[in-house]
């Protein structure tokens, strides 16, 4: 049986009920917790010809605004964001892909994409019209129909990336209440 940890690898004589685990224990390798070993530390040494003890290094991932520091060994980058705890939404994206191994000072950043709904209420001012009428007396003026003012709703979709706002679409844009012309009678 061949015991390689990185470059170097002695030779090891195993019982076929041995574990792995307990041929590296006889051996006086220490494997780290982070350490990646083939095969699994449960297999009997039955029919294994190699065991290969992988040396944890350390890799990055910047997410949310701060760079997490983990030990890995052997892994995908899917499989550390998973150890990290770090869950990607739809529209998130990431600079390399979910299955690239993760090598060693490698730093994964997680681009986090939201979008949201806003919604304006625009103000029509109403428009104001004079008339002349017998009704009124000479250089009088009475308001014969009083002026509201309108309002306009606009819907925009807001995107988000990293919590900055990096652009805004509209969506749509209704009257919700039609202005009332104001009619002032003139004398």
């Amino acid at each position: 049986l061949k015991l390689r940890q990185g470059s170097s690898f002695q030779k090891r004589q195993c019982a076929y009920d041995e574990t792995v685990a307990d041929a590296i224990a006889r051996s006086g390798v220490l494997v780290g917790e982070n350490d990646f070993v083939l095969p699994d530390l449960n297999e009997t040494c039955q029919n294994v010809r190699e065991i290969n003890v992988m040396r944890a290094y350390d890799a990055y991932i910047a997410v949310d605004g701060k760079v997490l520091t983990l030990q890995t060994a052997g892994q995908t980058v899917e499989q550390l964001l998973e150890r990290a705890g770090i869950e990607l939404k739809e529209e998130d994206y990431l600079d390399c892909e979910l299955d690239e191994p993760v090598t060693e000072e490698m730093i994964i950043t997680v681009t986090r994409v939201r979008y949201a709904q806003n919604k304006t209420v625009e103000i029509i001012p109403y428009e104001t019209v004079y008339n002349k009428s017998n009704l009124v007396s000479m250089y009088e003026t009475a308001v014969t129909v009083k002026g509201e003012n309108g309002a306009r709703e606009s819907i925009s979709l807001v995107k988000y990336v990293n919590g900055v706002r990096v652009s805004e679409t509209p969506v749509s844009t209704s009257i919700t209440k039609e202005p009332v012309t104001e009619v002032i009678s003139q004398g």
